[in-house]
Order: structure tokens, then C-alpha cells, then sequence
């Protein structure tokens, strides 16, 4: 009997010692499945709603938070502690709570120092340090890892981000240097085939065709990648077209689409076609070829690319408007996912906006005019010499009265008023011609015309300032020496002469609205990035040209890249800011994301059928800087279209864009709000894991 109670007792310890065990497995396997299934959500392309993307990618990584830590709480001298802490550091990254995840990362190379997985989050922990904005701490641990570390796969991803890092900061020799350690590394992953196709980009950047071309050829032998081969050929053409072998790009279009083989890519090669009819100067042959491409690529990227060319051409060298209008409103119509399509929108609404500003320009100059002959003649009756005195009297009497009547409707006009709007929309059309339709000369008029003109004229000195930006950047320093002249004598205390010598901007405080709505907009940014894209938007529509809409065009790119994860939203309104307005003091940043998240989208549609690494690995170029941080160096004086620099709180504050530089500054209030993120994110987690711990049960 007492035998049988042993055995009994033995295979109940036995039992229970097994059910400990896959209790504990069960827990860090679910935990690894919530952290995989975060990486497949995290790589799933920009089609897919950008709010649900963003719950579901967090909800993930908070289970694989709360199940890993589970197991460290319960189970501390378990196997898969090292694993479960592994998986707490990344979905810390993966959630971009860079801080905390820092600290994990250091938490886990204390407690765990001879791991097998210590080498490869030494790896991460270099991406931390870069994100982080640390980046020479960043390149020295990579280099003390890539010492010791043997794997060649890891050793190829060191090598990658470190390229990927000097590519950010344009030092592209030295991101050249390391993408071609990556491909004499190779390790057994497609980041070789990758760094090949950069390094011929990168040539191509620095304007060494031979080079470009040279290394572009060489993607071949590192992979059979059709996709990635196709690219090959259209930059090949592209490189042709840029460096002005115009004979060369045709031959190598014509050869292409004789050949069945490049069916996938003959309407992007007959796109490059009408692009190289075009930069020859042979505009009636590019826009042929434009108009046949709809024809025979129907609902096609390239067809709505079509439709984009023909309206940028009836935009800048035709200009005809109403023409360049339809085009444009045509690109989404033809293929709504065109990559063509965001631009094309801005187009519409650029076009739109001449439109008005030409309607309310024609009924102002009319009253303007009226003003000025009421002025010049004030003694003149215009009555006797409008109205013919011959016609019966009852119709003469009606005429006096309606004559009478206008003149006391323009004796109580607000002539600054109306006078300031005028010069406002003539002001505003030039900048649209000299920018937008690329109608130079006519800008160039219309400026000297305004700056010439004396009666109830505020924009003398910003016409003025307006040519002699125009001339120096188009190295015309004579012109440009002579209205800085004009502005020394015309208005001497001007804050734009000012700039001039000084590089020192000192100018009254007037948009206190559009201040305010900018920063009401900055307040929902953490707390509902949705209403804050709307009232970015909002300042956008209502001041479209000034300082502060340029900077809510900055925001709103900022929010959907880092808030809403949408690569393919941020990535077009990075572009709006760099294509409308070269001089933004925050231009360099812009064009870098913009070029940046242009890789990885065509990463993503490379590479749209591998695992999540290949995209997460491909997106840890990113630098986090909050659209806040930004406002001390948004304000460029050196941009024509100023008219809401004058956006400081405090009317004497001095904006000296010298001394900030063009670098972004270290983020400040980003860190901090993040902390605070992270413990409403922590108190959150612990909510979300009673309730799964329910649907376990």
C-alpha cells in the first residue's frame, strides 16, 4: 500500500513538474507568436488602413511585452529568459519608445552577458543609439561588434546600417564604402543585391555616371531577382536620360520593348521615353507619346503617370491652365494608388488657387482703379463725361443717381484695405508664376510693376527683396546688387534689408490667428493624431503659401510617418514641401526622409513577398525629431513667399537662421513626452493583459 502511494505521489510530482514546464513554454511561446505576428503587421504595405495598422502593431507588441515579462516574473531561472527579455527590448523598439528600450537593452547585456542572442542585440542597440540622434555612439558600437562578431549575416547588417546611417547624413563616400563591405560580406540575405542598387544610386547622386552605370550592371551577379533586375534596366534608362545621352536611352528603350522578356516594364520604359522627348526640347513628341501611354496601358501606374507629365507640361510650357486642370484631375481617376497621384493633387489645388486669385485680383484692380482716378482727378466729373446728355431725362435722372451712387459706395471703401489685398493678389500670382507654372519672366514683372508703384503700397520692399532673391539666385549679382540698392534707398529701416546684411529677421507680430491654429494643431499630435492632421490641413487650405502652412506640411508628414505609420502618405507630403518650397530652412531634413522613405517604398514593392526582417531592417534609417523641434529653424528669410514669418509670440524676437544652422536640433520635448507615453502605454499593457489572460482561460 504504501508502495502504491509512493508511486502515486511520484507521478503526480512528475506530472506537475511537466505542467510547470509547458505552462512557462506556453507563455513564451505566445509571447513569440504576439512578437512575429507585430512584424508581419509592421511590414504589411501602405493599402492597408493606417489607424488599424497603428492599434494593431501596438496591441501585438504589448501582449509580447506583458506574456515575456510573465515568464521573467514567474519562471526567473528559465531557458527562455534570455529570449523573453530579448523580445521586450525589440517590441520596445518596434513601438518606437526608443528610451525604454534602451534601457532593456542594457538590462539584458547585465543579466544575460553570455547569450547567443547578446551579439545580435548588440547590433539593435547601435540602431537605438542612432535613432536616438547618437550616431557617432552609434558607429563606435557597431565597430567594436563588428570586431567580434563572426556570423557574416550579422556582420553584413552592420555593415548596412552603418551605410544606411552616412547615407542619411550625405557623406556618401563613406555609405559607399560600407555597402560595398556589405557585398564582399553577402551573408546569406538579399541585403547584398540591395547595397549593390544603392551604391550605383549613390553614383548616380554624386553625378559620376560612368561609376553609376558601372555598378548598376553589376546587380546581376548578385541576384536573379526579376523585380529587382527590371529596376535595374529603368534606372539604367533614367541614368541615360539625367546625364543627357539622350541617343543612348532611346536605344536602349527600343531594344527593351522589342523584346516579349520586358513586358512587365514597357510602360515604364515608355514613360522614360516621353521624358527623354521632352528634356531633348522635342515637346510635341513627348506629349504624343504621353497621350498614347492611357491608350495602351489602361489603369496603370504608368498611365496616371502619363496623365501627370502631359499636365506638368500644359502647366509649365504650354500654360494653358484649364488644360494642365483636367490632366491633373485625371491621374487619380486613372489608377486612384498612382505614386503620381498626391502630386497631382497639389497640382489641382496650386491651379485652383490661381484660378481664385486671378477672380478676386480682376474685381479688386476694378475698385483699386476707380480709387486711384478718384485720386489722381479729384476735380473731374466723370458724370458729364460718361453719360450722354441727349437721352430722355427720365433715363438721364437714373443714370446720375447710379453714378452718384457709386461714387459714395468708393467714398466709404477702405482704401488701405482694398489697396493692401491688391498688391496681396499681385504679390501672390507672381510667386505662383515664378515657383509653380515656372512663368518666370511674367513673376518678374509683376514684381517690378508692384515695386515701382508708391500709392497705399506695403509690399514695396518685399517686391523688392522678391527681385533681388530672384536675381542672386540666378547669379545675376548685378541685378541683384541694384535692387538691394533700391531697397537701401526706398526703405531703409526694412526688415528684409535687414536680412540682407545681418541675416537677422526682426519683423511685428500680425498672423496671430494662423499662430494660434498652429499651435492648438501642435497640442492633439500625441493624443489624436487624426485631429491634428485635420487642423494642420485646416492652416494649409486657409494660409497656403506662408511660413507656418510650409511647416504644417512639415508636421503632417512628420505625424504619418512616426504617429500613423504610413509610409506612402508621408512620403508624398515630404515631397510637397521639397518640391513647393526649395528654401525652407527645413528643406535639407525633408528632402532626406523624402529620399529616404522613397528607398524603402521601392524596397517594399521588391520585396513584398519576404519575411518582416527585410523591411524592418530596411526602415532603421529614421531619426525621430517631433515637428516641434523643427520651428526654430522653419523660418528661411531667404525664401520669397514670407508672408507669415512674422509668427513669433514675441514681437521682438530675433530668428537668425546662421546660428541654428541646417541641422535638425536634438529633440528636446519629444523625450520627455515619450516618457510620459511610455507609462500611460505601461498602465494600458496591464488592462489589455487581464482581459487576455480571460481569453486564454
Amino acid at each position: 500500500m504504501k508502495n502504491q502511494l509512493r508511486k502515486l505521489w511520484f507521478l503526480i510530482f512528475i506530472f506537475s513538474f511537466l505542467l510547470s514546464g509547458c505552462a512557462y513554454y506556453n507563455t513564451y511561446y505566445n509571447a513569440q507568436m504576439y512578437f512575429e505576428k507585430g512584424k508581419k503587421e509592421f511590414e504589411k504595405d501602405e493599402q492597408k488602413s493606417t489607424s488599424t495598422k497603428k492599434k494593431s502593431n501596438t496591441k501585438n507588441f504589448d501582449l509580447a511585452i506583458e506574456k515575456s515579462q510573465r515568464v521573467l516574473n514567474k519562471y526567473p531561472k528559465s531557458k527562455w529568459c534570455d529570449n523573453s527579455m530579448y523580445i521586450i527590448a525589440l517590441s520596445y523598439y518596434y513601438k518606437k519608445n526608443y528610451s525604454t528600450a534602451k534601457k532593456k537593452f542594457e538590462e539584458f547585456f547585465a543579466t544575460y552577458p553570455n547569450s547567443k542572442l547578446k551579439m545580435e542585440l548588440e547590433v539593435w542597440y547601435g540602431r537605438i543609439l542612432w535613432k536616438m540622434g547618437d550616431t557617432e555612439l552609434a558607429i563606435h558600437q557597431w565597430q567594436k561588434s563588428a570586431e567580434k562578431i563572426k556570423d557574416r549575416k550579422l556582420l553584413s547588417e552592420i555593415y548596412y546600417a552603418t551605410a544606411e546611417l552616412f547615407k542619411e547624413e550625405e557623406k556618401l563616400d563613406s555609405a559607399i564604402t560600407y555597402y560595398t563591405h556589405v557585398t564582399e560580406v553577402r551573408g546569406g540575405s538579399d541585403r547584398h543585391a540591395i547595397s549593390q542598387f544603392r551604391i550605383a544610386e549613390l553614383y548616380l547622386l554624386k553625378g559620376e555616371i560612368e561609376e553609376a552605370i558601372l555598378n548598376l550592371e553589376r546587380v546581376a551577379s548578385f541576384t536573379a531577382d526579376p523585380i529587382l533586375k527590371n529596376k535595374k534596366q529603368v534606372l539604367l534608362v533614367k541614368i541615360y536620360r539625367e546625364s543627357g545621352r539622350f541617343k543612348k536611352a532611346k536605344d536602349l528603350i527600343q531594344k527593351r520593348l522589342a523584346s516579349e522578356k520586358n513586358k512587365d516594364i514597357w510602360g515604364e520604359l515608355e514613360l522614360q521615353l516621353g521624358l527623354v522627348y521632352r528634356d531633348e526640347g522635342d515637346t510635341s513628341a513627348a506629349y504624343s507619346r504621353f497621350k498614347q501611354i492611357p491608350i495602351n496601358y489602361k489603369k496603370t501606374n504608368e498611365s496616371a503617370g502619363a496623365y501627370y507629365y502631359m499636365g506638368l507640361m500644359d502647366m509649365t510650357i504650354n500654360h494653358d491652365y484649364k488644360k494642365a486642370e483636367k490632366n491633373f484631375s485625371s491621374v487619380p481617376k486613372e489608377y486612384s494608388k498612382s505614386i503620381f497621384c498626391f502630386d497631382a493633387k497639389q497640382k489641382t489645388s496650386q491651379l485652383k488657387r490661381f484660378f481664385n486669385i486671378k477672380k478676386e485680383l480682376s474685381t479688386v484692380s476694378k475698385i483699386a482703379e476707380k480709387i486711384l482716378l478718384k485720386l489722381i482727378s479729384p476735380e473731374n466729373d466723370t458724370i458729364h463725361n460718361d453719360i450722354n446728355e441727349d437721352i430722355d431725362p427720365e433715363e438721364l435722372k437714373k443714370a446720375f443717381e447710379e453714378q452718384e451712387a457709386e461714387k459714395e459706395k468708393i467714398a466709404n471703401i477702405d482704401t488701405l484695405s482694398t489697396f493692401e489685398k491688391y498688391y496681396q493678389k499681385r504679390y501672390e500670382l507672381a510667386e505662383l508664376y515664378y515657383f509653380s507654372f515656372q512663368f518666370k519672366d511674367s513673376a518678374k514683372i509683376i514684381f517690378e510693376d508692384i515695386s515701382s508703384k508708391q500709392y497705399f503700397n506695403p509690399y514695396i520692399d518685399k517686391s523688392l527683396y522678391a527681385l533681388y532673391y530672384i536675381y542672386k539666385k540666378e547669379k545675376n549679382i548685378e541685378k541683384a546688387e541694384n535692387y538691394k540698392k533700391l531697397l537701401e534707398e526706398n526703405s531703409p529701416d526694412s526688415p528684409y534689408l535687414n536680412y540682407i546684411n545681418n541675416k537677422k529677421l526682426i519683423l511685428p507680430e500680425q498672423n496671430i490667428l494662423e499662430k494660434e491654429l498652429y499651435t492648438n494643431a501642435e497640442n492633439y499630435i500625441e493624443s489624436n493624431p487624426d485631429t491634428a492632421i485635420i487642423l494642420f490641413q485646416n492652416i494649409i487650405d486657409n494660409f497656403p503659401i506662408s511660413e507656418i502652412s510650409q511647416q504644417s506640411i512639415l508636421s503632417i508628414a512628420w505625424i504619418l510617418e512616426y504617429r500613423k505609420f504610413d509610409l506612402k502618405n508621408s512620403l508624398n507630403w515630404y515631397k510637397t514641401l521639397v518640391d513647393s518650397f526649395p528654401d525652407n530652412k527645413s528643406f535639407q531634413y525633408a528632402n532626406q526622409r523624402y529620399t529616404f522613405l522613397k528607398q524603402i517604398s521601392d524596397k517594399i514593392a521588391l520585396d513584398s513577398a519576404k519575411t518582416a526582417d527585410s523591411l524592418i531592417t530596411a526602415l532603421d534609417s529614421t531619426t525621430i525629431i517631433s515637428p516641434q523641434d523643427t520651428n526654430s529653424i522653419a523660418i528661411d528669410s531667404s525664401v520669397i513667399m514670407i508672408d507669415s514669418l512674422n509668427v513669433q509670440s514675441d514681437s521682438t524676437k530675433i530668428i537668425n537662421p546662421e546660428e541654428t544652422g541646417t541641422e535638425l536640433p536634438p529633440i528636446s520635448k519629444q523625450n520627455t513626452d515619450s516618457i510620459k507615453k511610455e507609462e500611460k502605454e505601461s498602465s494600458n499593457t496591464k488592462k489589455q493583459s487581464k482581459n487576455q489572460k480571460k481569453v486564454e482561460r
